[in-house]
């Protein structure tokens, strides 16, 4: 898992990691450098990200497992097709799901926009004004995220849906879950997790919040 990881983190890119609120622009090789040098410092956000993907990749521990299953889980999702997905900071847990190990292991950059929400945008789609996708669903600490609300697939004259309005999300591949006396279990990371914010799954996979 940690090879993995720092292939993916160190891998050679250019152009732009971020830009943030005020319109400044943090390179590839500039945060690189952040995360190989701790001497080396960014305006923050940046800043606080290299920092944790430099206790990462020095020292791997168990808990760090989720951001591995993280990256594996949504590259079964159409989500990397997207040309871009908003993520709002709806929470900690949340956010730290996404930021920065999303934009690094996927080259996406990251833009702040002014209401403080994040736009990861595919390189060739920077500032082409596209709309982008807005990232809904479930995290835990424990098992990182769970759930989410996709774009819907076209298959022919048949939509698969993969958003569903007034749930917390799909459960993602490699879950599993069980009810036991009204309580939701989630199967996940080896641990099993109590799911207070879910009340059901519905014949199609998506949690039904308590």
């Amino acid at each position: 898992m940690k090879y993995q990881l720092c292939r993916q983190i160190f891998r050679k890119r250019s152009g732009i990691f971020l830009i943030n609120q005020n319109g400044l622009e943090i390179k590839w090789d500039s945060f690189i450098e952040a995360i190989r040098d701790p001497i080396i410092e960014l305006p923050n956000p940046a800043n606080e990200w290299a920092k944790r993907v430099r206790a990462v990749t020095k020292h791997f521990a168990e808990g760090h497992r989720v951001i591995y299953t993280n990256w594996i889980r949504l590259k079964e999702t159409n989500l990397l097709n997207c040309e871009g997905l908003l993520i709002e900071k709806s929470s900690f847990v949340w956010y730290e799901q996404w930021f920065p190990w999303f934009p690094l292991l996927n080259n996406r950059t990251v833009l702040e926009s002014k209401t403080g929400e994040w736009e990861v945008l595919k390189k060739e789609t920077i500032k082409e004004g596209k709309s982008s996708y807005r990232v809904t669903g479930l995290a835990s600490p424990l098992n990182g995220l769970i759930a989410l609300n996709l774009p819907n697939e076209n298959e022919g004259d048949t939509i698969q849906p993969g958003h569903r309005h007034g749930t917390l999300g799909r459960l993602l591949p490699g879950f599993s879950y069980q009810s036991v006396s009204g309580e939701l279990i989630l199967k996940g990371l080896g641990i099993d997790e109590e799911l207070i914010k879910a009340r059901n799954v519905d014949p199609e996979g998506f949690l039904l919040p308590e």
